[in-house]
């Protein structure tokens, strides 16, 4: 296998795969393999979570100049290939709750798009079920002004709850897989920042109309805001101006209740008009 075909196969980052090597001399050719991921430059940040030896002389038969997949030994290739996957067991539970979520995903598809027949009114009268998601989030007032771009929007957000629900439930349903040494490890400097940064920042320039319960959200930075609040918390007066040195960024966390935002809209919890 070439670079050029790895890295068109990768194209940027390499995420989390598993080579497996067909071939008849099955050792000279992988150790070459190997190493040349490791003394490629291009290759050095691709390089499979593992790579899986296997012997084509095992699972193919030779014909008329060509191998052929022996089909009696369909069995005898999963069964090597899950004693291959043992020791990275935890590439096989991403990749079961890969499968769970495409799964999911398709169900959810299916369970709001089949409210009603598919006929020439289909288009119309599953519209009508997006608008109606869309009402009992945006509210009944807001609703009349707001344009189709945020109803949509709106309802696939309900969609993605639903569909979040689902896919935890299905987690515990089907489980995943097995993992051993699962233990507490040192982090590598900067790794919970990068952690925290995925799983409560946006990188992208969003225009807030309002606030949303348990967001963080980055503020303009006001030094006569940022003033009152160390005046508030009795920071001294070098303290303070050192503080505004720093230039700090102002971020704001909502921990409004969400009955609250019930009430706002005039409905308690996720409710549509019967």
């Amino acid at each position: 296998m070439g670079s050029s075909r790895v890295k068109s196969l990768c194209p940027g980052k390499s995420k989390p795969y598993v080579l497996v090597i067909w071939s008849k001399k099955i050792n000279d050719f992988a150790d070459h393999l190997e190493k040349h991921f490791e003394k490629s430059i291009d290759l050095k940040g691709r390089r499979p979570v593992k790579f899986i030896r296997l012997s084509k002389n095992d699972f193919f038969n030779y014909e008329d100049g060509s191998y052929v997949f022996d089909e009696e030994k369909y069995d005898l290739l999963l069964k090597s290939l899950r004693a291959e996957l043992e020791d990275i067991s935890l590439l096989k539970n991403f990749l079961a709750w890969e499968n769970i979520v495409h799964h999911q995903t398709m169900e959810t598809i299916n369970e709001f798009s089949s409210f009603y027949n598919i006929d020439d009114d289909w288009n119309k009268n599953t519209k009508a079920i997006i608008f109606h998601l869309a009402k009992a989030i945006v509210g009944n007032e807001d609703i009349k002004t707001a344009t189709d771009e945020v109803k949509l929007l709106t309802a696939f957000s309900v969609i993605n709850s639903f569909l979040s629900d689902k896919i935890q439930d299905s987690i515990h349903d089907k489980k995943l897989g097995d993992i051993i040494d699962l233990i507490d490890g040192r982090l590598k400097e900067g790794i919970k920042g990068k952690i925290n940064t995925k799983l409560h920042l946006s990188s992208k320039n969003l225009a807030i109309k309002s606030f949303e319960q348990g967001n963080i959200y980055k503020t303009k930075r006001e030094n006569a805001l940022i003033k009152r609040i160390l005046d508030k918390e009795k920071y001294n007066k070098i303290m303070t101006i050192d503080i505004l040195k720093s230039k700090p960024t102002l971020i704001q966390l909502d921990l409004t209740p969400v009955f609250d935002y019930s009430k706002t809209k005039n409905i308690q919890g996720l409710y549509m008009d019967c």
